[in-house]
């Protein structure tokens, strides 16, 4: 996040951030201001800050050239209205990819980013479309989930207790480099699992195979042959989530 200061002589002012003319919201999806409104009393200091944060929510808004622009209305209330512009691009991630493609991209996502045009469409590059599939899971779930078989299988309540987002943010960083995992806690990878596993565009049982699922769900050959209608790749990362909780329990 970052900030601004805003101090304006002797005089009290309340400012405000408003939509622009064909806007419902003050800004993107993928920004966040706080305070959106404020009063300053003479000869004070008020920090606005702006924290870029990207979910399965805000990634659907961001177009195929990963770039993240935003014009913001500052508006004083009497006065003249300011225009702020925030921009960006958006790295390279794992996060927020389908399985079907993951598995097909042998190497580090972010090493692969850097011989790619960063006007390039994510869905071009660096996947092989026609190539088959050369991973059973995407590394990045075994890494993540190698991570917390060496060091929270005795750990309590490990899905139950939050992560540090700093912590979060350096599991995303080291996956996509294949750098090391440094962490503070082993809660944050685990809070970095379920995310990477929400953020799939198609999850895990796909939507459409999901009714027949879930009525299987009680009948062990049934929900056998079930599975046996979803993508290999799907299949594959199921099981070995199903292998991986199993695990856990026993400890």
């Amino acid at each position: 996040s970052s900030g601004i200061n805003a101090e304006y002589g002797t005089d009290l002012f309340e400012f405000e951030f408003i939509p622009k003319l064909e806007d419902r919201s003050i800004c993107a999806p993928w920004l966040h201001i706080e305070p959106q409104k404020g009063i300053v009393d003479p000869g004070n200091v008020m920090i606005i800050n702006f924290t870029v944060y990207i979910d399965n929510r805000a990634l659907k808004t961001i177009g195929p050239d990963r770039k993240l622009d935003e014009i913001l209305v500052l508006h004083l209330v009497n006065g003249k209205d300011y225009f702020i512009s925030v921009s960006g691009y958006l790295v390279q991630t794992s996060f927020g990819r389908k399985i079907t493609d993951l598995v097909r991209i042998p190497d580090p996502i972010r090493r692969q980013n850097l011989l790619v045009d960063i006007e390039q469409s994510p869905d071009e590059s660096p996947v092989d479309k026609e190539s088959p599939v050369a991973l059973n899971i995407p590394k990045e779930l075994w890494r993540i989930v190698d991570y917390l078989y060496q060091n929270g299988l005795y750990e309590e309540e490990l899905f139950a207790v939050r992560g540090s987002p700093m912590d979060i943010g350096a599991v995303r960083d080291a996956i996509d480099t294949d750098g090391p995992i440094r962490v503070s806690s082993v809660h944050s990878v685990a809070e970095s699992l379920i995310l990477f596993l929400d953020s799939f565009p198609d999850p895990v049982i796909p939507h459409e195979h999901y009714p027949v699922c879930l009525e299987h769900c009680t009948h062990f050959a049934n929900s056998k042959r079930a599975l046996r209608n979803i993508d290999f790749s799907h299949r594959n990362v199921f099981k070995y989530i199903c292998a991986f909780l199993r695990e856990i329990l026993s400890h």
